[in-house]
């Protein structure tokens, strides 16, 4: 059984010096937001093999701040502010069948989308996708490019919102 981890990146600060939502650096909340969720997927043996992270400035300090170090990570471009589908291809043309666990570390809305797709649990995301929230899906598959919707199950969905 296979492990998918889908990241929303952590708070970000309003605006970016050069004016380009893609630099938008992480709040001081989403610092400790990041650092809190990182000790938590640690403490719950959920740390990735390989990462998928946009190539956004939020997403890489948020990857960052989970204190994942010497993990193999490949930043995407396609991964900024994606559909579902550009998630789903990402997973399916890139990683390697020995990682075992997986990290992808994207946006909203294609976060919530591809999480809604993949679970068929719209009652888990009612309130929608916060900052570093984190869904886990157990995957019944052995190689990721036959991952789809119904070899997927959510095991949990956390947030760092008290």
């Amino acid at each position: 059984m296979k492990k998918l981890l889908l990241l929303r990146h952590a708070l970000p600060e309003q605006s970016s010096e050069s004016g380009e939502d893609i630099d938008r650096e992480l709040s001081e909340q989403g610092h400790a937001q990041a650092k809190t969720l990182g000790k938590t997927m640690r403490d719950n043996n959920n740390v990735p093999d390989f990462v998928l992270c946009s190539d956004a400035m939020r997403t890489r300090k948020t990857l960052e701040g989970l204190g994942f170090d010497n993990v193999r990570t490949e930043f995407l471009n396609d991964l900024y502010l994606p559909s579902a589908r550009n998630i789903l291809d990402a997973i399916h043309d890139i990683i390697d069948d020995t990682n075992e666990t997986i990290l992808i570390v994207t946006h909203y809305p294609g976060v919530l989308e591809f999480a809604y797709k993949m679970s068929g649990a719209i009652t888990k995301f009612t309130r929608g996708y916060p900052e570093c929230a984190l869904t886990i899906f157990d995957c019944d598959v052995t190689s990721w490019s036959d991952l789809r919707p119904q070899n997927a199950r959510m095991d949990s969905f956390l947030t760092t919102k008290r």
